[in-house]
């Protein structure tokens, strides 16, 4: 799936140039923590699957159990374009959203995770 534009009149490489790191990304069709495909940059456009999906969160350098290049303050966005809801996992021992540890974070299709990380393997998130 090809991305036509982020802002008015910008192309998705306009707006990685202005705002960091741009990145495609089909999600695991496997739905849990260990089969997830790894995010790796600041801006992830999931592209299309077939049936449900999962991608996991960079891990925090203060993470021991899966340690990753955020600091706190860091954020991830992650823009939905599959057709289906993807789950969005945190690193092994971490957690989304103040939910359980190791427990994912249903986005629905066509909306945009805006996640910061606060430390300790722990990311909020929200989704709009």
């Amino acid at each position: 799936m090809t991305i036509q534009a982020w802002l008015p009149g910008s192309s998705p490489q306009q707006r990685a140039a202005q705002v960091g790191i741009y990145s495609t990304l089909a999600p695991s069709t496997t739905v849990s923590q260990a089969g997830a495909a790894q995010c790796q940059t600041d801006l992830v456009v999931l592209t299309t699957i077939a049936g449900a999906g999962a991608v996991k969160l960079l891990g925090g350098a203060d993470t021991p159990a899966a340690p990753g290049p955020c600091v706190i303050g860091d954020s991830m966005e992650i823009a939905n374009h599959t057709g289906q809801n993807v789950t969005i996992y945190p690193q092994t021992g971490g957690s989304v959203k103040n939910q359980a540890v190791n427990t994912g974070y249903l986005i629905a299709t066509g909306l945009f995770a805006y996640c910061t990380y606060l430390g300790s393997g722990t990311w909020a998130v929200s989704a709009s």
